[in-house]
């Protein structure tokens, strides 16, 4: 008789807040105890924010590696002289102490409508005409501005 793994229940909420991000715990709005649980399941990974190898830095977030966009101060989270990356600190300050948190489980399944990105609307005469001037610069791979609100 074959044994049926079933995977631990994750928070579809959880999944949808970090899918495709990497933020910091502040930035999730979750307790401690459902992060633990999704991170011991293997649904959320954790990471430092800034690496460092070969005498080099790199952000883990925004992925600067520009070593003059990195600053060591003396941290008081870890207590030790700590490199932060100055190229997305307007994000938030993220550090080799600094811990970046991703979804790692199961993609989200999306639904996409059959009638996506079609419109049913209609032009005024000035929309239309600038429509069709667009519609034949493209086909004519002409170059045309459409100066509009």
């Amino acid at each position: 008789m074959k044994k049926m793994s079933i995977s631990p229940p994750y928070s579809p909420e959880l999944q949808n807040h970090l899918t495709g991000k990497h933020l910091l715990d502040f930035e999730i709005p979750f307790s401690q105890e459902i992060l633990t649980e999704h991170l011991k399941n293997g649904y959320v990974s954790e990471t430092c924010g800034v690496q460092s190898g070969n005498g080099s830095y790199h952000c883990v977030r925004c992925g600067n590696k520009d070593q003059t966009l990195f600053y060591t101060f003396p941290c008081k989270i870890c207590n030790q002289d700590c490199t932060y990356c100055r190229s997305c600190i307007m994000m938030g300050r993220v550090s080799e102490c600094a811990k970046l948190y991703r979804w790692t489980g199961p993609g989200i399944q999306y639904t996409i409508p059959d009638n996506v990105m079609r419109w049913t609307g209609t032009l005024s005469a000035g929309q239309q005409n600038a429509s069709d001037c667009v519609i034949e610069a493209v086909n004519g791979k002409d170059e045309f501005l459409v100066w509009a609100v």
